[in-house]
């Protein structure tokens, strides 16, 4: 009953956007826990939060590092201590965090001894590296879309 009503749930979000594709790929992934005898609750859910949370701390991480080289940048008059000092303190903190979280991550999701305890963590960092090489692809092949982008667009 739980992986029907995932599933209904899974089609009613995403036939919101109208994507049979990921319906299908949500009913894939959920007839694989099911196939393993996972519980979709206990392992994929819990997993796949503890993949969110080490992507969000990294990004704060990466934050920290883009507000001391905004304002390095821009030459904008500002205090130090909101600059370069606060930001510091909390790149180190997160930087830490993330550290601990990507190793200990078998530990705190149960996927201990198994692949699954590097290879989840593991989705962040190439995440980010396919995320720069294909902005560094942009940049090369339309420098003008390159620049727009973050942009709000009206």
């Amino acid at each position: 009953m739980i992986g029907v009503f995932f599933v209904f749930t899974t089609w009613l979000m995403i036939a919101g956007i109208g994507s049979v594709v990921q319906s299908i790929g949500a009913l894939i992934v959920l007839a694989i826990f099911a196939g393993l005898g996972l519980d979709p609750i206990l392992n994929m859910f819990t997993w796949i939060s503890q993949i969110g949370t080490l992507g969000v701390i990294g990004m704060m991480c990466i934050t920290s590092l883009s507000v001391i080289m905004f304002f390095r940048k821009t030459g904008i008059a500002a205090s130090p201590v909101s600059t370069v000092v606060m930001p510091v303190i909390a790149g180190v903190i997160m930087a830490g965090l993330f550290v601990f979280i990507f190793a200990d991550f078998g530990d705190l999701t149960g996927t201990t001894g198994g692949a699954l305890g590097w290879i989840l963590p593991s989705l962040n960092p190439l995440g980010a590296v396919i995320g720069v090489l294909l902005a560094e692809r942009l940049k090369s092949a339309d420098p003008a879309k390159f620049a727009r982008m973050g942009q709000n667009q009206k």
